[in-house]
């Protein structure tokens, strides 16, 4: 579980720096529950 939620993080981190528009999409993509 740890290990998904860092990759999450990460990937997150990826787009956010890439474009705006990519990390809105991964954050709505991502259950509610993290």
């Amino acid at each position: 579980m740890e290990f998904l939620y860092r990759e999450l993080k990460s990937i997150k981190e990826q787009a956010g720096s890439s474009d705006q528009s990519g990390a809105r999409n991964l954050k709505d993509e991502i259950p509610p529950h993290y």
